[in-house]
């Protein structure tokens, strides 16, 4: 049975197989970090969203840390800004990229250089950080997301991808796709700071190539909060 209200559309749309075209996205200016003695989320100072990642999982990669996006075609010749916080909160780090104007869609390993805490991000596993890879430069209140891979490879073919809500402690958090409902699940992280539900979304739906809508609701008290909107445009790799 559907549960319904008033909210914001969250379309993820079918991303095709992808050859890894690293060239053509390129860092813009230097990446932007912090590591703290505790997370600035629980305090207000950052902003970082009710969806905080829209991550894939696949086989460990051999070099790490390793950052992998699943880019659109369509973006080709825009912006891109990634954001990626562990999920204690403590660490966060933002970089901004240009796509090139050629860029045909795919899976491309994405530069991110630390200066000061490569040790650490060597650790971090997936299911610890959230990775959100939006159209646009940095700043911008872009709903467009593409799904993301931390020190794993990003496989050609997948079986879906999981999104990470950072809900403010709501009661229950649930997806609805069409005619269906896709209930979310607390995160089992030893540190719930960045995010504290995680959405499965199977391939066939986030990967079946034509636009998907996906709504994201909040229920706090028995009360919906208001939803957010995620845009990933039709894609794939184009001749």
């Amino acid at each position: 049975m559907i549960r319904f209200f008033s909210a914001c559309t969250l379309i993820l749309l079918g991303l095709a197989p992808a050859a890894a075209q690293v060239a053509e996205i390129t860092p813009k200016g230097a990446l932007v970090e912090r590591y703290g003695t505790k997370a600035r989320i629980s305090s207000g100072e950052l902003v970082a969203g009710i969806v905080v990642g829209l991550l894939m999982s696949g086989p460990k990669a051999a070099a790490r840390p390793a950052l992998f996006a699943r880019v659109p075609a369509a973006w080709r010749g825009a912006d891109m800004c990634v954001r990626v916080v562990s999920s204690d909160g403590r660490y966060e780090a933002e970089q901004a990229y240009a796509i090139g104007a050629t860029w045909r869609g795919g899976v491309a390993r994405l530069p991110f250089k630390s200066d000061h805490h490569e040790d650490l991000l060597k650790e971090i596993e997936s299911e610890d950080i959230a990775v959100a890879v939006r159209r646009g430069a940095c700043g911008e209140d872009s709903a467009e997301y593409a799904p993301a891979g931390w020190n794993e490879d990003i496989p050609a073919d997948t079986d879906g991808a999981r999104l990470l809500v950072n809900s403010a402690r709501a009661d229950e958090v649930y997806l609805v796709v069409g005619d269906a409902d896709f209930s979310c699940l607390p995160s089992q992280s030893s540190s719930r700071t960045a995010f504290d539900f995680i959405c499965d979304l199977p391939g066939a739906i986030l990967f079946g190539g034509d636009a998907l809508s996906v709504e994201v609701n909040r229920v706090r008290r028995g009360s919906f909060d208001a939803a957010v909107a995620v845009v990933i445009p039709p894609s794939g790799i184009t001749p």
